[in-house]
C-alpha cells in the first residue's frame, strides 16, 4: 500500500482500520514520526498499551520519554537520537511505566518513507506490547482433610445395614463395624486439622472402640486387628490407609496412589 499520496491524519486512520482487525489477544499498534517537524503519530492501539485515553491525550515524544522505566531512558533517547540521525528505525524493546503504576514492555520496529528526491519524510512501524504475562499465584496445597474427603464419602445405613463408601467413584457395601470403624477414623481426622500432621487424627484402639455408635456391634481390644485388616485391604488402590503407630492408635490417613496399602 502506497502512503505517500495520503496526509498524515490519513494514514493514521488507515493503520487504525487495518490494525482493528488484528488478533485481539495481541496487542500491536502504529506510529509514525517526523524527523524534520518532530510531530509524532500514534494508533489508538499505542494509546491502549500505554493506559492513555487516546480522546484526551495527544501523542507526544515528550510524553513517551515522560513513561520510559528510568532503567532504560539512557537506551531510548540514545535510539531515538540514532533513528533521526540515518533515517533508520531501529528495532527497540524497553519498558514503560503507565498511569496505574505497572510495568510493560514495548517492541518497535519500522521504516523509513521517502519522497521523491530519496528524502526522508516519516519514520513509521508499529509497536507491540511483549510483557510477560502475569505469573498465576501458586495454588495452595490441599490440607490433608481435603485430600482424604476428596478419596473417600461415607454414607449412613439405611434400616440397620452396613451403608456404603465411594472411594474415588467406586461404591463399595461396608458391613455396619467397617461402616462404623471407618466413620470414627474419618471423624477424628476432621477433629483434629489443628495438630501437626505427624500425629493428626490417630485415636487409641480403647477410643475407637468407644466412638463406634452403640448399636456397632463392638469388637474388644484384642480383636480390633481382625477388624482393621481386611479394612485395610479394601482400602487398597483408593489412595488411602489405616497407619499404626504404636502409642498413638490408628487413622485414616492418605498416601499416593501408587503405594496404596
Amino acid at each position: 500500500m502506497n502512503f505517500n499520496g495520503l496526509s498524515a491524519d490519513q494514514r493514521l486512520n488507515v493503520y487504525n482500520i487495518l490494525l482493528g482487525d488484528a488478533d485481539p489477544d495481541v496487542c500491536i499498534g502504529s506510529w509514525e514520526w517526523s524527523p524534520v517537524t518532530g510531530v509524532v503519530l500514534w494508533s489508538t492501539q499505542v494509546f491502549q498499551m500505554l493506559g492513555l485515553d487516546p480522546l484526551s491525550t495527544a501523542s507526544s515524544p515528550d510524553l513517551l520519554r515522560s513513561m520510559v522505566h528510568p532503567d532504560d531512558s539512557e537506551y531510548v533517547d540514545r535510539m531515538i537520537a540514532k533513528a533521526g540521525a540515518s533515517g533508520t528505525a531501529p528495532q527497540m524493546e524497553y519498558r514503560v511505566i503507565v498511569p496505574d503504576g505497572s510495568t510493560r514492555t514495548l517492541r518497535t520496529r519500522g521504516g523509513a518513507l521517502r519522497d521523491e528526491q530519496g528524502e526522508v519524510t516519516h519514520l513509521m512501524g508499529t509497536v507491540m506490547d511483549i510483557t510477560p504475562p502475569a505469573a498465576s499465584p501458586p495454588r495452595p496445597e490441599p490440607t490433608s482433610l481435603q485430600i482424604v474427603e476428596r478419596r473417600i464419602q461415607l454414607h449412613e445405613p439405611e434400616c440397620g445395614g452396613g451403608g456404603f463408601a465411594v472411594f474415588l467413584g467406586r461404591k463399595c457395601q461396608l458391613s455396619l463395624l467397617r461402616y462404623s470403624l471407618l466413620s470414627v477414623l474419618l471423624q477424628r481426622h476432621r477433629n483434629e486439622t489443628g495438630q501437626h500432621p505427624s500425629t493428626r487424627g490417630f485415636v487409641q484402639s480403647v477410643e475407637l472402640i468407644a466412638e463406634m455408635p452403640w448399636d456397632t456391634p463392638r469388637p474388644s481390644a484384642a480383636n480390633l486387628k481382625q477388624v482393621i485388616r481386611p479394612t485395610r485391604e479394601l482400602l487398597k488402590g483408593t489412595g488411602l490407609a489405616i497407619e499404626s503407630k504404636r502409642g498413638l492408635g490408628y487413622r485414616l490417613w492418605h498416601c499416593t496412589l501408587e503405594t496404596s496399602p
